[in-house]
């Protein structure tokens, strides 16, 4: 009821607004469309003239820098692929430890074998212009024209610097003996890898191709670039005296790069950008010229100012029509606006039922207290120096007078007792909230601000509202009222476990008393069990909700050394334990299994109250409890893995033409790519890419054997390049699949 009155004041309210706002604007819109469309357009003109050109600068060197970044990306993959695939020659046979007993001069074969290597991995990456392989037990290079003494000094001591580099592989400088149309880097790798090495493959570059990939940035014949590796330049394109320029530059200005470089009166838009290789660190810089974009936008500036000096006197016309148009979607809109608002309001307490319902029933353990505090926040709660209580309301009985609820009007009466109780917190407590728990009990979360209360403030007023609850259905409902009170807790998280606590405590009412409060903290201190480790219990349910099977079971070793610590009287530790096991089978079937089922329907508290010593209950409920709980999860968990991978292997087939990933798949199943990854190798046996690789391949030499289709329209269909897919047939299968085709139809 003050709900609704609430919502229909506000929503009045919202309608008032909307009208005194409509008429402000409907007044107010001729003038201020009147009033834009009589800005001079003059001073924007001038403005794009000449604040408007330094703007551009800007643009055109943010622009710049995006492509060249773009432009990097794609240089930066080049070059991993030339040092990935020449990394893969380090484990090669031919370059282990027998070539130390190899004779360059008689042993022909292996020589060939040498030589057909070396050309198989200039073969592999466009870049490379030569290789020369260097062995030291033999003092010679094998190159392209065949092995070669090395006699001169200059020579030895080159190599024998490389051999005595501590990396394996890295980026060094050309010797000038070998300078020509290379690049002035050079890639190195030291063989083998994993004892001293004795020889060296250097991988020298063509410069022409290397320089092609970074010419990509020209666009046009006044742009020019620079690579550089500690302040020496490697490499340059466009005009080399503008190249010369941004050199000396960079070196004068080497902390803090220019965007903008004036030279020979041209201003140009620089970018920077830094590229690792292995051992070294290169900078590219490019240069634009701002004035492609800049003249033109110019020109442009000039004929807006003579147009818009015609322009205004028809602005004056079409302002009065455009103030009344402008309006119709305004007022549109506004009224969307309010209706939103207002179906937000409205919804907001059924969201905060929601949640309350959840966390009182301990189905949001997953989420922390931050997180819980942050989801209640949203609902409108202050959380700041806040503690919590719980309170459980139970109905029972008839007390002397006649009640008008009669035999299966339970749920009646439970709604009538949460509305007496929802009315009578809103007079008391700022922040609260009622749950009907729909069998005659009613939970109750009150929130306590801590700089205005003490501890025993809170319990005088806490009891003093559970009388007033009492007095109240008494009086009204005509029902007997137990109020179990739970402790006042500080963090959120704790609450659905103490919800839990006053609700099972209200199995210790006296049942020959009408009406009590009973209060837990004094059944703590007073019951036959002098000791009970409610943390540790609460960090064994937690583990069992997060399926940590041994952390549970090292807990239980914890709970039942504490309580045989503390207790003076077996019976004490045998309650514990039988209290703990009742947290546990709740635990459990919050889980989703029914303890009947779990545990085949056996009598778990019989068994429990016949095991004397704490270290057999400890084994029994390791053995009895835990572990079957840990192995129904584990089918669980294993069932849920093969459907998932089952799953996969059906977008596969369906997809495997396309360019599918590992990533896409794992999205569209709704799990990690490391997870997918993992456990699609445990399935299948292999990884992601070999099945699907060979997925292709046996498509491939049915496409051979059942059809008509050349080679490459093949290799299009399984979405392949031809050359890829020769090379990946030959390495699965031995032999092109040409070869295949002669083969089969010989």
């Amino acid at each position: 009821m003050i709900i609704e009155s609430l919502t229909s004041s506000l929503g009045g309210r919202n309608m008032f607004n909307h009208r005194l706002f409509g008429r402000k604007m409907y007044r107010n819109n001729f003038l201020i469309v009147l009033c834009i469309t009589m800005i001079p357009t003059l001073f924007l003109a001038v403005a794009a003239y000449f604040v408007g050109s330094m703007q551009l600068e800007k643009e055109v060197t943010r622009n710049h820098s995006w492509q060249i970044q773009q432009l990097m990306g794609k240089m930066d993959e080049s070059f991993n692929q030339l040092e990935s695939t020449v990394s893969q020659f380090s484990i090669h046979p031919l370059f282990g430890e027998g070539l130390k007993n190899i004779n360059l001069a008689t042993d022909y074969e292996y020589v060939q074998n040498l030589y057909q290597s070396l050309m198989l991995m200039k073969g592999t990456n466009h870049l490379i212009n030569k290789i020369i392989f260097y062995s030291n037990p033999h003092q010679a290079s094998i190159t392209e024209q065949g092995v070669q003494s090395i006699k001169d000094t200059e020579s030895e001591a080159f190599f024998r610097n490389l051999l005595d580099r501590e990396q394996s592989f890295f980026w060094s400088d050309v010797p000038d003996f070998y300078k020509g149309k290379v690049f002035p880097k050079m890639l190195v790798l030291k063989t083998p890898v994993n004892t001293s090495a004795y020889g060296v493959i250097l991988i020298l570059l063509d410069s022409n191709k290397v320089e092609a990939l970074y010419n990509q940035s020209l666009t046009s014949m006044q742009d020019f670039f620079l690579v550089m590796e500690n302040e020496r330049s490697i490499a340059l394109g466009g005009v080399p005296a503008n190249s010369v320029h941004l050199a000396a530059s960079y070196e004068k200005n080497h902390s803090n790069h220019p965007d903008i470089l004036s030279i020979n009166g041209e201003k140009y838009s620089v970018t920077y950008n830094q590229m690792r290789r292995l051992n070294e660190s290169w900078v590219y810089m490019a240069a634009t010229p701002t004035s492609r974009v800049t003249n033109p936008i110019k020109m442009i500036a000039k004929w807006i100012m003579i147009v818009s000096v015609s322009c205004i006197f028809l602005a004056i016309t079409l302002s009065w029509a455009a103030s009344l148009r402008i309006y119709k979607p305004i007022d549109r809109l506004t009224r969307e606006k309010s209706m939103i608002e207002q179906k937000l309001h409205n919804s907001l307490p059924e969201m905060r039922d929601g949640f309350f319902l959840q966390l009182l029933n301990g189905h949001l353990y997953s989420l922390n207290e931050s997180e819980l505090q942050t989801k209640l926040t949203q609902l409108g709660w202050e959380i700041q120096a806040q503690s919590y209580s719980v309170l459980v309301v139970m109905l029972s009985g008839l007390p002397n007078g006649q009640s008008s609820f009669s035999k299966g009007d339970e749920q009646l009466l439970g709604f009538a007792a949460t509305n007496i109780v929802e009315e009578l917190i809103r007079k008391r407590f700022v922040q609260s909230h009622v749950i009907n728990n729909q069998d005659l009990t009613i939970g109750v979360l009150i929130a306590h601000h801590l700089q205005e209360n003490t501890h025993e403030r809170m319990k005088q007023e806490l009891f003093q509202f559970s009388n007033e609850i009492e007095n109240t259905i008494n009086f009204i409902l005509k029902r007997h009222v137990t109020v179990s009170l739970g402790r006042i807790i500080g963090e959120l998280k704790f609450v659905p476990q103490e919800m839990q606590r006053a609700r099972d405590y209200l199995k210790y009412r006296d049942i020959s008393k009408a009406n009590q409060i009973l209060d837990i903290e004094n059944y703590i201190s007073t019951s036959k069990i002098s000791f009970f480790p409610i943390q540790i219990e609460i960090d064994i349910v937690q583990a069992i909700h997060l399926w940590k099977g041994e952390e549970a079971i090292q807990l239980i070793h914890k709970f039942g050394d504490e309580m045989e610590a503390n207790s003076q009287f077996k019976m004490e530790i045998l309650l514990g334990m039988q209290i703990l096991l009742g947290s546990i089978e709740r635990a459990v079937l919050q889980a989703g299994f029914h303890p009947y089922n779990l545990y085949k329907g056996k009598n778990l508290f019989d068994e429990l109250s016949q095991i004397q010593d704490k270290e057999e209950m400890i084994l029994w409920f390791s053995e009895t409890v835990i572990q079957p709980y840990i192995e129904e999860v584990k089918k669980t968990q294993a069932l849920k893995k093969k459907q998932t991978i089952d799953r996969v292997l059906e977008i596969i087939q369906q997809e495997y033409m396309n360019d599918i990933s590992l990533e896409q798949c794992a999205e569209r199943v709704g799990v990690l790519p490391y997870a997918l990854s993992k456990a699609f190798k445990q399935v299948t046996g292999t990884t992601f890419v070999v099945y699907v690789t060979r997925l292709k391949i046996e498509k491939c030499k049915q496409l051979i054997t059942n059809s008509n289709l050349m080679l490459g329209e093949i290799a299009s269909e399984l979405g392949w390049h031809p050359a890829y897919l020769n090379k990946i047939f030959k390495k699965y299968e031995g032999i092109t699949p040409g070869q295949f085709r002669e083969k089969y139809f010989s």
